[in-house]
């Protein structure tokens, strides 16, 4: 199992309070399939969920995840052990405005 992450709160890089929705697009760039779920937490938890199937070279994206300007936490949950062929795109938006990028490299990683 890996884990991904990305954290949001106010001040701090990935700042929470410009932050109204994020668009979240998922590569399996290995050679096997396999399976991530995708986690949303806000200040009273788990608020949004998705599990989805990745086969090589398959490409996921889903839209318009709210926040809310709110604090939040990404999790993305896989059942392989490496993170190294998931490659990540989390493009963060102000009222559809495009603010900022971040990939699997920002993301925090553990196994």
């Amino acid at each position: 199992m890996s884990i991904l992450s990305l954290h949001s709160a106010p001040h701090t890089n990935v700042d929470s309070r410009y932050v109204q929705a994020l668009d979240l697009e998922v590569v399996n760039s290995g050679n096997d399939s396999y399976e991530m779920l995708i986690g949303m937490y806000g200040e009273r938890g788990l608020y949004d969920t998705h599990l989805i199937s990745l086969d090589p070279g398959v490409k996921v994206s889903i839209s318009d995840i709210q926040t809310a300007y709110m604090p939040f936490q990404l999790v993305l949950v896989t059942n392989t052990n490496h993170a190294e062929h998931t490659e990540v795109m989390v493009r963060l938006k102000h009222n559809g405005t495009l603010l900022a990028v971040y990939t699997r490299r920002d993301m925090t990683e553990s196994v």
